[in-house]
């Protein structure tokens, strides 16, 4: 009975992440259309130098205060077993993002207004701008535990429509601002869309959950009559531990940005801007959610059942059952078997389509700056993103406080790395010129170097504890498909040097796609009963649903 119970409990968990990723996909879809659509029009109503103040500089101060004030509650509360996620202690855990937050976007609003160039200062309503985009800051912070109780909760759809309608709210007042106010309200335009998003957000969670009880601040916990710790302990904790390594992950991810903001001209920020924009569209929808659906999946499959039960480094580690071990090492190489397959086509395939996409994605006064080079190596930052977010939402799903110090110990490495490598590359020492897309090579390496941690931990994780390890053997594609994508990569680049003139571009792209396709029938027919396998697997997961 209990064996069932267990399976079935696997199977909820195996179905709830499914049922998590589609939705997320969708709602990454409806966010990047809305972006697509939203950047098409912002670039012909705001220019460069607007553009890239608020896309980098302002977007940049935001994420910060929301990314270090509410990463390390997530990934913790995601921990506990879903029968004391309402427990007042837990819940308290919740709210802290936006105890957090408050200081911290008061702290960075002062520091970032100091150290911002004359050039930046001196835009129209720049003080406003930056105070409004403190405040939406604040306000998306306040939907935090809503949002934990949801994830929880497994009730993904209310995540979706909150979000979907945020998304929403800020594109129509964004463009509506710009195209009616003009470009001397430009800054306010976009900080008023990005408080518009946070209130639509804040709004559609309490809607969500008005008949069932809302907190949004701590209160007192009381046990048998008598007040007590207000948080709970091993959540609390963890949630300290994994805040503190966010700093790190944050410098990491965001590393290229705060380099760009630094040295780069204003309109050289703008340029950048589109290009990272156009290139994170299939990281933002694809990867970002398989991260927070595998995340979620390993964090209850995976973990122990109480977040006390965290071992030090020097104990055996926590058991954990035959069959999850087996369903997480097969979801896990699965995963980044699908991953592997579309970081070769977009290596080899659609780097040398850049040029000919840029015509169409790109205005005129654009497409001289950077953004195109930009674009080209993001065909290699995509998959590493990639590789880098499936291996660390393992980490942060099944670490234990003391592994976490670990991995942070290498984070720093990570980044003293990243700072020394662009410091010597814009310093001329590396004997390479400089200039933009070198930051994403640099961060190419940055996150590869964080895969291959990931990946090592897994091998350990599942190796400590009996189960079959993960190979390198299960997660790469078929040698006939690298053989065939290869060749594929050879033409591509030769079809690229010649049929560079206008009236030919249309034959380049179909060539590229032709071998796209052909080297991907051959990956799949090589291969084709794993796939079979795995799509049975999901199609079974939504009919359960």
């Amino acid at each position: 009975m209990a064996t069932t119970k267990a399976k079935e409990s696997e199977n909820d968990l195996a179905k709830g992440s499914v049922s998590s990723a589609y939705s997320l996909i969708a709602l990454q879809i409806l966010s990047r259309l809305a972006t697509f659509t939203l950047n098409q029009l912002l670039l012909r109503l705001a220019s460069p130098k607007v553009f890239g103040t608020a896309a980098i500089q302002l977007d940049l101060l935001l994420s910060t205060v929301l990314f270090l004030s509410r990463e390390g509650v997530r990934n913790a509360l995601l921990r506990v077993p879903r029968e004391t996620s309402s427990s007042i202690q837990v819940v308290n855990v919740s709210t802290l993002p936006v105890l957090i937050g408050s200081p911290l976007a008061l702290g960075l609003t002062l520091g970032y207004r100091a150290i911002a160039s004359p050039a930046t200062r001196a835009q129209p309503h720049f003080d406003e701008a930056i105070l409004i985009y403190a405040l939406a800051a604040l306000l998306d912070l306040l939907s935090e535990p809503l949002h934990n109780r949801a994830q929880s909760q497994m009730r993904f759809n209310i995540r979706v429509r909150a979000e979907g309608a945020g998304i929403i709210a800020r594109s129509v007042c964004t463009v509506a601002a710009l195209a009616i106010a003009g470009e001397k309200w430009s800054l306010l335009a976009f900080a008023g869309g990005q408080l518009a998003y946070a209130g639509s957000v804040l709004f559609s969670y309490i809607m969500a959950f008005r008949n069932e009880g809302i907190q949004l601040v701590p209160r007192r916990a009381q046990e048998q009559g008598k007040s007590t710790v207000p948080f709970d302990s091993g959540s609390f904790k963890l949630a300290l531990t994994m805040t503190g390594q966010s700093v790190f992950k944050h410098f990491l991810t965001e590393g290229d940005r705060i380099v760009v903001s630094r040295v780069s001209p204003l309109e050289d920020q703008g340029g950048y801007a589109v290009a990272s924009n156009y290139g994170s569209l299939v990281a933002r929808i694809l990867f970002q959610p398989i991260e927070e659906s595998s995340r979620l999946y390993f964090s209850k499959i995976l973990s122990p059942k109480s977040t006390t039960e965290s071992k030090s480094k020097e104990e055996t580690p926590v058991p954990v059952s035959k069959a999850s071990l087996t369903q997480a090492t097969t979801t896990l190489e699965s995963i980044l078997f699908l991953h592997s397959h579309l970081a070769l086509a977009l290596t080899t395939l659609l780097a040398p389509l850049i040029p000919f996409l840029s015509a169409f994605l790109l205005p005129p006064r654009y497409r001289s700056t950077a953004a195109p080079r930009i674009l080209r190596a993001y065909c290699a930052y995509i998959p590493a993103m990639g590789a880098n977010g499936i291996l660390e939402a393992f980490v942060h799903a099944t670490a234990s406080p003391a592994q976490l110090k670990i991995q942070a110990r290498w984070m720093i490495f990570f980044s003293l790395t990243f700072v020394a490598v662009v410091t010597l590359g814009a310093s001329g020492l590396l004997g390479v010129e400089w200039d933009d897309t070198m930051l994403v090579w640099a961060n190419v390496v940055n996150l590869g170097s964080r895969a291959l941690y990931g990946w090592i931990f897994a091998k350990g994780y599942f190796g400590e504890r009996g189960g079959d390890s993960v190979s390198f053997k299960n997660v790469r594609p078929c040698i006939p498909g690298i053989v065939a994508f290869g060749l594929s990569a050879i033409v591509a680049r030769w079809s690229e040097m010649n049929f560079d003139q206008r009236g030919q571009r249309f034959k380049h792209a179909g060539l590229c796609i032709g071998c796209g396709v052909v080297s991907l029938v051959i990956c799949l027919w090589v291969d084709r009963m794993r796939f079979l396998d795995m799509f049975k697997a999901i199609q079974g997961r939504k009919k359960v649903d």
